[in-house]
Parts: C-alpha cells; structure tokens; sequence
C-alpha cells in the first residue's frame, strides 16, 4: 500500500511539472489584449497563438483582422500582407496601413517595407503624408540595412 501510495503522488508531482498548458481566452477580445501584451513582452509564441485562437474562431471580420495584422507585425513579409489585403481590405484605412509600415521599419523588412507602401501610395494618394516618414525610413533602409532611424522619428531604433 506505501509503494502504492508513493507512485501515486509522485506520479502527481511529474504531471504538475509537466509541460506548459495551452493558454486559455475568455472570448476573441480577451485574446486580442493578451496577444498584444504577450507581443510587447516578446513573447512571439504566445502572441501567436492568441492571434491564431482569434483567426480561428468566429469573430466577426473587423477582429479577425486585428489579430491578423497583429501577427503581420510578428514577422512581416510580402505574402502576409498580400494575404491582409486579400481577405481584410475592407478593414484597411490610411493609419492601420500606416502601422502596418511601422512595424516593416522596425523590424527592417525592406521587402515587405516596399509592399505595404506601394499598397498605400496607390490606396491613399489623399493621405500621403501619413507614409512620410515610413518612406524615409524605407529609403534609408536600403541604401543602409544597419541605418540609425532615430533621426528619421523611429525611437527605440
């Protein structure tokens, strides 16, 4: 009966010290704001999964897009916002394109930097002033990849 005993509580012990545990979301928003604070702390993995929790349920198109450019701004490339553009389009204004073209700067992604700005210098032609700084950044990107972008307003950089 010890020997019994025993086994039982360490194998107790081993299942609590066990791998993590999948996150939980109260509902599609819930997972959004810990997305966002997960991806401010770096914690790609768990913003990741936050987002696709989102992608993956049925919250209406106006969320699924938060989460989807959430995880643009993880790691942009020309095929992610190819696909934004594809399925959220009707989520696009000037600004959320705009941060859309932060997040290439900061993560120096030229490529996708050129993309998302050719996307706006044909899309809001009006608002062209709002990419500016993106521009210069991109600009100075390529003639530069390690350039200090501090001067063009990117803080942190």
């Amino acid at each position: 009966m010890r020997i019994t005993s025993t086994l039982l509580t360490l194998s107790l012990v081993f299942a609590s010290c066990g791998g993590e545990t999948a996150p939980t979301y109260a509902d599609a928003f819930d997972a959004l704001e810990k997305g966002a604070v997960a991806a401010s702390s770096n914690d790609m993995g768990a913003a990741n999964a936050a987002f696709d929790f989102v992608l993956a349920g049925d919250a209406d198109a106006a969320t699924k897009y938060q989460a989807a450019s959430g995880k643009f701004k993880l790691a942009p490339s020309v095929t992610a916002f190819e696909s934004l553009t594809a399925t959220y389009k009707a989520q696009f204004n000037a600004k959320s394109v705009r941060k859309l073209a932060d997040a290439c700067v900061l993560t120096r992604n030229i490529e996708a930097g050129n993309a998302v700005l050719a996307y706006a210098a044909k899309e809001f032609t009006s608002e062209s002033a709002l990419f500016e700084q993106a521009m210069a950044a991109m600009d100075a990107l390529q003639s530069d990849p390690g350039a200090d972008l501090s001067a063009i307003g990117y803080a942190g950089d």
